[in-house]
């Protein structure tokens, strides 16, 4: 049983890549659906605590929770899984140390150890109850690997949120922009984290120093920035030149990727770059800046141009270099792609995890 945001992307991914792989999956969520990805799918039992009211103590506080321990209980008696799996150690995790179940397992996906525990003691202690009660902890990359030893003194194994590159593969599409056109862009949610901003601002600068390139810009997420970032995109480029596309369905996600020629990551202290990767699968070129987990899945001058977090000139110039040279593109490109599949084949990934159930389920 997965206890994890049906909403998700990465909670569909896996739930759906278990089950074609065999695994009958029973899905938890403390929120109701809003797409039609698990509609008749066989060997997908889904769990949803579908009031108003529990929606409303989830977004208050993570007291919120625990009104919802007692139906985790009764789905469990229902479903009679093998292993539970909470995704994200805060939320589902406390649901699923405080339902007593075991074997149980936890997945780290970012904030929840890089942000939560140290923002109070009380945060602090609900993770570590969290994880103490976890039979196996897993972290998509070395940086939340550390981050749970470093503040925990637990092990979590590695089991990286791959990609499926018979899925992510290479071509670039002219939907939006042309095919004579340099399109530059990312694909992430508009929130402060991600400097959308800064994205936008390089565009602008690199536009204008080279209007000979026919440079566009394509922005592909929502968030609560939204309107923000529109007005300095009307602010700073020349209209035409770019566009948002608003909250990308995750189905329609490689197509998306196919419309770049370049793909830009800005954010700072990302626990994994799992967009990066679904870039290069599709062979772009990446500009990448070097902190947090995302530094892990490039390889710097041959998957992806590196600047550092701060330099906000040299993301200018890392993505002039490769807007003006097709041949670097190429090259990095497949370089970018050969990666993707040595290293982060999803397949392999969830392979990994299912040897992981299969060592204590029998």
């Amino acid at each position: 049983m997965l206890l994890s945001d049906i909403n998700s992307a990465h909670t569909i991914k896996w739930a759906l890549s278990l089950i074609k792989q065999g695994v009958q999956v029973g899905l938890f969520s403390l929120t109701p659906n809003r797409s039609e990805w698990c509609k008749d799918v066989e060997g997908l039992t889904l769990y949803i605590e579908n009031t108003k009211a529990n929606e409303i103590a989830v977004e208050v506080s993570k007291i919120g929770y625990l009104k919802s321990v007692p139906y985790l209980k009764q789905s469990i008696k229902k479903f009679k899984p093998h292993i539970v799996h909470a995704h994200y150690a805060s939320s589902y995790g406390l649901l699923g140390a405080l339902s007593g179940f075991s074997p149980f397992f936890i997945s780290v996906w970012g904030s929840d150890i890089t942000q939560f525990p140290l923002s109070g003691v009380i945060n602090r202690q609900i993770i570590k109850f969290n994880l103490r009660r976890a039979d196996k902890i897993f972290a998509t990359s070395a940086m939340l690997q550390n981050a749970v030893k470093a503040q925990f003194g637990l092990d979590a194994k590695i089991i990286p949120f791959g990609i499926d590159t018979s899925v992510f593969v290479p071509g670039r599409s002219e939907i939006i922009f042309s095919v004579n056109t340099i399109v530059i862009g990312t694909i992430k949610a508009l929130e402060a984290v991600y400097r959308i901003d800064w994205l936008i601002k390089a565009f602008s600068i690199a536009q204008t120093k080279h209007p000979d390139l026919n440079l566009r810009l394509l922005i592909a997420g929502s968030g609560s920035l939204e309107a923000e970032l529109k007005t300095l995109a009307r602010t700073l480029c020349k209209e035409g030149t770019y566009q948002f596309v608003g909250k990308v369905q995750y189905e329609h996600v490689p197509e998306m990727h196919r419309q770049l020629d370049i793909f830009v990551h800005t954010a700072l202290n990302e626990s994994f770059g799992v967009s990066t990767l679904e870039a290069a699968a599709c062979a772009k070129p990446v500009v990448a800046c070097n902190s947090g987990g995302a530094a892990e899945v490039v390889v710097a001058n041959s998957t992806a141009l590196i600047y550092n977090e701060n330099d906000f000139d040299v993301l200018v110039q890392q993505i002039l270099t490769l807007a003006e040279n097709a041949d670097l593109r190429s090259h990095m490109g497949n370089a970018g792609r050969a990666f993707v599949c040595e290293q982060y084949d999803w397949e392999k990934n969830v392979q990994q995890m299912i040897d992981e159930y299969k060592s204590v389920a029998g």
